[in-house]
């Protein structure tokens, strides 16, 4: 007795399917089925990981989706006609049927979305070569017509299926759901099954049995439905729920003796599912595993190979004066190494990329192990030496490594679109998009998202989330390994029904794929349409084309097993794009053009600024932690900045004070064996980047380099048995090169244990590099570093009151926004005096946006400075910058060269609307306010505003917080919090994770205080609103802590508080306070 199940959907039909594919195969396989589909609704993002799955575990894959078909044509969106699209399921017998699949799903995405990705039966009709259909499960068109009773519809239908597919391609879908109360659900289905019998026998078309899997085990229902209510934002316990599968909890993975019971009277249902398998090619022949490059246009018909060559020598005198045999040597290995490998043309088309965006001023840098090759530093791929700085090529490509090399682009954030464009243009519209990304229901939100389904308290919920540990290193924890080793957890779950019940469910949910989204950096460059490879789909909010398999199915850097289309990572950084605008305000206003990559990396003043651990603006360095660390360790070398980069983090963190005291002491400086010292004398004797542990195999196991970087993945993959093969490999090369068996392992102990946390050295080389750049700017080039600062983050309050409050600490005026001095960016203004100040962005501002500041601006350089507050509202266009948007640019002060800000406020509303009739007789040729053609009425002007006090200190002050989002002219307690500066670990703008979970003194301003009662015994507690010129955060004050002096605690109280900190699933802090203290700050 056998069975195979050809309707499954997966957690890629989001938070609609439960099974992971993992699981769905290995239980097909468990039953001993000998095939099993995949056929998620509308998408094929999981197709990819099933092939290799099903082909690992041996049994047959059969890729399908479960489409979406549109009631009319899919270009009909309707509402009150076209929702409700009907299911449609198709199976790909063959290649050219999986083909077709990615064609319906692109065109479902792109073209049909209409809250569901829809395809019509004429674009069917073109793509139903190789594919296999069914009526489909209750939502299909042929069964809907036999639910409201309409056969002769249903007849219709058939014919119409039969003549698009075939009568050998089209199949009767037979599902029977039970329910114990013989509920709706199963008289439906028993209604339409006697109309698809009817229909069967008329047509003399096969039955086949489903069961619409959306789970694998039977005890996975409540599971599932509490994800069903996660997508629909509903109640477990709401009896209306618009969606729940709990009325026929059987919607799993059936035995095949289970669905013979289903099926007692239609054995051929059962037996045509097996005949149905039969009909699939045994292997869909998917292009999988190896690299596939697009067409590279090469002059003179040479091969790539023999162009890379000859561009390289053409440049190389560009950066070498004269080609000494080592650099000759290195050109000559790389070349080889690139050519045997079939990569040149990969390298081509980065170097075509990095002249694209040299010619048109954007910059772009490689970063990572592609910085390890002189052939990518000739071309202006990547901006580093690698001799100069003894990083190794084989860590970016080698003889023995398995795997393609991987060139990333850190890209100006503002131009990134820019060379994604280029991309596009010049390798084919059709045949570039980004990549898509799963966000998944890890430990925290899982139980966030579980509790508020099961409609329990938001405190009980967040108290419980709080218990599991953050992510450690990128990774997150097991929930289920909480529940049994953390206490706190164990008892909960042991002792309290409702958490029990609340764990269960989301242990069940962590790691299911959530939402689909953008990659942050990944795009893919195929050789013809990208859907001749994959699926896409459209981004809802950006409107970005993507895939829609992921980079765990695209890219055979992240897998072995992956389509292999050339991943090419554009990474947006901000930081680049501040530096582009330092460099442009530096000769706007100094008249001087900076190299940035001719930059001496040896500037004292550069190392001095970092050893006072002024890092405000720096690349990755504007922490806490980060200003410490600059001033203990003291960098004064370009390396110090690297090392820096790779030891703050988890881990190697705890390396650093060993570094500082052998950098401060040489005497202190260490290796487990002398022959070491030759590899970590630069870095004191500590291993702290990963080609480090390729060097030290290198010198004393005598392994290639290439050898040497299979050590390396080892080590970094963790794996046991892996790691004892490589240490007999080392040791043996070890003993070969004359070392005993104990220096063998002892070394290899010592490498073990530190390479597991070594850091990328071209990574942090090409970092440290624009640490060194931003850095060095900041230091010879201040006002014109922090108006690009500025800029960069005009939208970010939070880092800009910091950055304010930096720059009025260094003595750098900055003036309040002007509606005729300000422009969409921070500028620089020079007084008669040549005294330079920074004028505020009107852009920067709250309610407003770059949109409407870049047409105020337009207006203004077209028909010059605005004379009055009139003026301004006749000239503006009201639907671009409307009442909301004035109102906010009063408040900021923008226009008080008119006038003060309460007149204006008051007579706004009516100047507005003068303006709007102004420019609506304007444009019907007319002059008059008044509609008079024979008077021309000008505008009033400022005399006409009303005689008012000014506004209060105060009240600014206040206008000036809702605005800017922080008080820009002082705070108002800035004298108090100066006071107590001397006491706190950091101010709140600068606080950072390295404090996570550890014991710290916060202060400021108190600007909420929220008492309330504890739900076990009704006693008092708060939450206290921080504040200071930096930032803000939450302070949570216990019942004990709370007895103990904070009643008297009032707003605008200044304390100081001591207590942990907790990070916040979305990257903000909150402090857990074990003591409040007043300060007196009379003197």
């Amino acid at each position: 007795m056998s069975f195979v199940h050809l309707h499954n959907h997966s957690e890629y039909s989001l938070l609609d399917g439960l099974s992971s594919i993992k699981d769905l195969v290995g239980r097909a396989k468990e039953l001993e089925m000998p095939s099993v589909a995949l056929t998620d609704h509308g998408s094929m993002h999981g197709v990819i990981k099933f092939y290799v799955e099903a082909k690992k575990q041996g049994i047959k894959p059969i890729l399908g989706m479960e489409g979406y078909l549109a009631p009319r044509l899919l270009t009909q969106k309707d509402g009150a006609l076209d929702t409700g699209p009907f299911h449609i399921l198709l199976l790909a017998k063959n290649y050219q049927g999986y083909k077709n699949l990615l064609h319906l799903t692109t065109i479902g995405h792109l073209q049909g979305f209409y809250y569901k990705p829809r395809i019509d039966k004429d674009v069917l009709r073109k793509h139903a070569e190789g594919l296999i259909s069914s009526t489909g499960c209750v939502d299909g068109e042929i069964p809907r017509a036999l639910r409201d009773g309409n056969f002769e519809k249903a007849r219709t239908l058939m014919r119409e299926y039969l003549d698009i597919f075939g009568k050998e391609n089209f199949f009767i879908e037979l599902q029977n759901h039970q329910t114990e109360t013989h509920g709706s659900l199963f008289v439906m289905l028993a209604k339409i099954n006697e109309g698809l019998l009817l229909l069967a026998k008329e047509f003399d078309v096969r039955i086949v049995a489903t069961n619409d899997v959306h789970y694998v085990h039977e005890e996975d229902a409540q599971a599932q439905d509490a994800l069903l209510a996660i997508q629909t934002k509903e109640i477990l316990g709401d009896p209306n729920r618009k969606l729940t599968m709990l009325d026929s909890p059987d919607f799993f993975l059936k035995s095949a003796a289970q669905m013979y019971d289903l099926f007692p009277e239609q054995p051929e249902a059962i037996e045509n599912s097996l005949a149905i398998a039969d009909m699939i090619t045994d292997d869909y022949n998917l292009p999988m595993g190896k690299m596939i490059f697009p067409s590279y246009a090469i002059p003179g018909g040479i091969s790539p190979d023999e162009y890379l060559r000859n561009i390289v020598y053409e440049r190389a005198h560009l950066k070498f004066e004269t080609l000494s045999d080592e650099v000759t040597a290195r050109i000559e290995k790389e070349l080889r190494i690139v050519a045997n490998k079939g990569y040149s043309p990969y390298i081509l088309i980065f170097e075509d990329l990095a002249r694209y965006c040299k010619q048109n001023n954007i910059l772009a840098i490689a970063r990572g192990s592609a910085v390890g090759s002189i052939v990518h530093y000739i071309l202006n791929i990547s901006p580093l030496d690698p001799l100069k700085y003894n990083i190794p090529f084989e860590r970016f490509l080698n003889d023995e490594r398995p795997s393609p090399p991987d060139i990333d682009l850190d890209i100006q954030d503002n131009r990134r679109d820019e060379l994604i464009a280029y991309t596009a243009q010049r390798y084919g519209e059709d045949r570039v998009a980004q990549i898509c990304t799963f966000g998944t229901m890890e430990a925290r939100a899982a139980v966030r998202d579980v509790g508020r389904v099961m409609g329990l308290p938001y405190s009980f919920c967040d108290r419980v989330a709080k218990i599991v540990p953050p992510p450690k290193q990128g990774f997150h924890v097991v929930l289920s390994e909480v529940i049994q080793q953390n206490p706190e957890m164990n008892e909960l779950y042991t002792t309290n029904p409702e958490a029990k019940r609340l764990l269960d469910l989301s242990v069940k949910l962590q790691g299911v794929s959530r939402h689909a989204g953008t990659h942050a950096a990944g795009v893919i460059v195929a050789d013809k349409p990208i859907t001749e490879y994959v699926g896409l789909m459209q981004d809802r909010k950006s409107g970005r084309i993507m895939t829609q398999l992921d980079m765990y199915s695209l890219d055979l850097n992240a897998v072995d097993d992956a389509v292999g289309l050339l991943k090419m990572d554009y990474l947006g950084l901000r930081n680049l794009s501040t530096i582009q605008e330092a460099l442009r305000l530096i000769k706007e206003n100094k008249g001087v053009d900076v190299d940035i990559y001719a930059l001496p990396l040896d500037e004292p003043q550069v190392y001095e600024m970092l050893q006072k651990g002024d890092t405000t603006g720096l690349f990755q360095m504007e922490s806490s932690g980060f200003r410490q660390l600059n001033r203990e360790l003291k960098p004064d070398r370009f390396e110090d900045i690297g090392v820096m980069l790779a030891l703050y983090r988890p881990g190697p963190m705890d390396m650093i004070p060993s570094y500082i005291e052998r950098k401060s002491d040489p005497t202190k400086v260490e290796y487990a064996h002398p022959v070491l010292e030759k590899v970590l004398a630069n870095t004191y004797g500590v291993l702290i980047y990963q080609e480090q542990c390729m060097e030290i195999a290198s010198v004393m196991a005598g392994f290639s380099l290439g050898r040497a970087d299979l050590l390396r993945r080892a080590i970094g993959k963790k794996k046991k048995v892996l790691m004892e093969k490589e240490k007999i490999a080392f040791t043996q090369g070890a003993l070969s090169q004359g070392y005993s068996e104990k220096e063998a392992e002892d070394v290899f102990a010592f490498i073990e244990k530190f390479a597991a946390y070594g850091f990328n050295r071209g990574h942090s080389a090409s970092y440290g590099l624009i640490v060194y750049q931003m850095a060095y700017l900041k230091a010879f080039y201040p006002i014109e570093f922090f108006a690009a600062l500025l800029t960069g983050e005009r939208h970010n309050t939070d880092k800009l009151g910091m950055i304010v409050s930096d720059c009025k600490d260094r003595g750098i005026h900055i003036h309040h926004p002007d509606i005729n001095k300000s422009g969409v960016h921070f500028t620089i203004e020079k007084a008669k005096d040549n005294t330079e100040s920074i004028r505020y962005s009107l852009s920067a501002l709250k309610n407003v946006g770059d949109g409407a500041i870049e047409a105020i601006v337009a207006e203004r350089n077209k028909n010059g400075k605005f004379k009055s507050f009139m003026d301004f509202s006749s000239r503006v266009d009201p639907h671009t910058v409307t009442s909301k948007l004035v109102e906010s640019l009063i408040y900021a002060g923008t226009f008080t060269s008119f006038g003060s800000q309460n007149a204006l406020l008051k007579v706004a509303p009516e100047y507005i609307e003068a303006g709007k009739r102004y420019q609506k007789m304007q444009s019907l040729g007319q002059e008059s306010l008044f509609g008079s053609d024979e008077v021309s009425v000008s505008a009033p002007n400022v005399s006409m505003l009303p005689e008012m006090e000014q506004a209060s200190e105060a009240q600014i002050l206040e206008w000036e917080k809702e605005i800017f989002g922080y008080y820009f002219t002082k705070h108002p307690q800035e004298e108090h919090l100066k006071k107590i500066r001397d006491y706190i670990v950091a101010r709140l703008g600068e606080i950072d994770s390295s404090m996570v979970g550890g014991k710290v003194v916060l202060g400021g301003v108190v600007t909420q205080k929220n008492v309330i009662l504890t739900k076990k015994d009704q006693r008092e507690m708060c939450f206290l609103t921080l504040q200071d010129k930096t930032g803000t955060i939450e302070a949570i004050i216990f019942p004990d802590t709370y007895q103990n002096g904070v009643r008297q605690v009032m707003q605008d109280s200044i304390v100081l508080i001591q207590g942990q900190l907790d990070e916040q699933d979305d990257g903000t802090y909150k402090l857990l306070a074990n003591k409040v203290l007043i300060p007196s700050l009379s003197t």
